[in-house]
């Protein structure tokens, strides 16, 4: 979804959420910026998640923890190296990883919950070209479906089969891809501009 405002999205995915997680609120579990919803269909809410990952620990170990039924390293190994963490990457700790090598663990770990469902708020805020590539693996490497918001094109044009766009309390599918979509914002803009540029010069 590629919000035009950006408020419009936000409200969107705000009630899509509330909507989701009605369904079962009694096992609704919160971990700060997200949401789980246990029911007939998951929903995690991704916010920053590669910001929480406990640094001192490696791949590894947060994995290892964050899922005791998986009770081999070998199998774990296997899970992580499936989103691009491979070798010492995995034993190291954390924080000697680049942010796109932990958006990549947070993907994993994200993943792993097996969520039917994911839906992505701007997730490439403070994330640079690297991570941003990396995001776009992981999320091509998920089986479930995904709702993303996002103004990253570079992100958008990466996973993106549908394009809808937020405009004017409404939403509408794209009839194109996302380089189609700028180049209607561009002659958008350029219109905009000249036809302010002529009413400047009738008012003189």
């Amino acid at each position: 979804m590629c919000p035009e405002p950006a408020g419009s999205a936000v409200t969107l995915e705000a009630a899509l959420q509330r909507s989701f997680t009605k369904m079962s609120r009694s096992e609704m579990l919160q971990r700060r910026s997200w949401t789980l919803a246990c029911s007939g269909l998951f929903l995690t809410a991704w916010k920053h998640l590669h910001e929480e990952l406990p640094l001192d620990l490696s791949a590894l170990e947060f994995m290892m923890k964050e899922f005791p039924d998986v009770k081999e390293k070998e199998e774990m190994r296997k899970i992580v190296g499936r989103y691009g963490i491979t070798g010492r990457e995995q034993v190291c700790p954390m924080k000697q990883l680049s942010d796109g090598q932990r958006c990549r663990v947070s993907f994993a770990w994200l993943a792993w919950q097996q969520p039917h469902l994911l839906l992505l708020d701007e997730p490439t805020n403070h994330l640079d070209m690297e991570s941003i590539d990396a995001l776009a693996e992981a999320i091509n490497c998920f089986p479930g479906g995904m709702i993303l918001v996002s103004h990253d094109f570079r992100l958008v044009s990466q996973v993106a089969e549908e394009v809808w766009v937020c405009d004017n309390q409404g939403i509408q599918k794209w009839d194109g891809d996302i380089f189609s979509f700028k180049d209607h914002l561009r002659k958008q803009i350029d219109k905009d501009v000249k036809n302010r540029g002529e009413g400047l010069v009738k008012e003189r």
